[in-house]
């Protein structure tokens, strides 16, 4: 518990100056200046594009630090039709991870790596599986007849070019997403130390942010309720 309130309070030191509303690429760049103490963009060690870069990949970051429960609104659902003899279906083009893949009649697809295509599964087909190749999700075996999948997946945070695109991370997420592109600027940098101390954080933050929301998403029995 004192580990955490020195936390908390290291973080609001930080971020005092840095409200966490929605956000802008341009206004996302001013955060990760500050953090930087980089606020000067004429004279500054960083440019706007090495900037973006870092945000765009502290965004990609996020989404694999992240449970699904705390980043629940980049989780959907979709159906996927296949016909007669197909042996995979295109993925979604803001796709970025499988959190189910099963048929419509609720049969489930195991999730297997390539090299386990030949070695094991090929020659049998002895359970539903699928991996995914070249941007499309493959499964075994055919189907024979037209069929329907289900797919839950985790979606892909958009690109950020201009300086007026929204940044899409939940404005719960903006101050996580600083420490995140602030982090990538110092590897890239070659500020080892000093990254590796923002990656503590990040870390410790994105653990707290996960536990939270598992924790508040347990359905707790009530006492005395048949």
């Amino acid at each position: 518990m004192k580990r955490l309130i020195i936390l908390l309070s290291i973080l609001a030191a930080l971020f005092i100056n840095i409200p966490a509303e929605a956000a802008t690429l341009a206004t996302q760049i001013a955060r990760v200046r500050e953090y930087l103490y980089q606020t000067d963009s004429t004279n500054s060690t960083y440019t706007d594009t090495q900037i973006t870069e870092a945000i765009n990949q502290g965004q990609d970051l996020l989404s694999n630090l992240l449970s699904y429960s705390a980043n629940y609104e980049n989780v959907t659902s979709t159906q996927l039709s296949a016909t007669t003899g197909s042996v995979s279906v295109s993925l979604p083009s803001n796709f970025k991870k499988v959190i189910n893949f099963s048929s419509i009649l609720g049969k489930p697809y195991i999730q297997i790596k390539p090299e386990e295509t030949f070695r094991l599964y090929l020659a049998t087909d002895k359970d539903p599986c699928f991996l995914l190749s070249g941007g499309v999700l493959a499964f075994r075996p055919a189907v024979t007849a037209r069929s329907f999948f289900d797919l839950t997946y985790l979606k892909s945070y958009a690109q950020l070019t201009s300086g007026a695109d929204t940044v899409m991370v939940q404005s719960r997420y903006l101050n996580i997403l600083t420490l995140a592109s602030v982090w990538y600027v110092l590897q890239a940098d070659n500020q080892q130390a000093r990254a590796a101390n923002i990656y503590k954080l990040l870390t410790d933050l994105i653990t707290i942010e996960n536990n939270a929301m598992i924790n508040s998403n347990v359905i707790e029995r009530v006492q005395g309720v048949k």
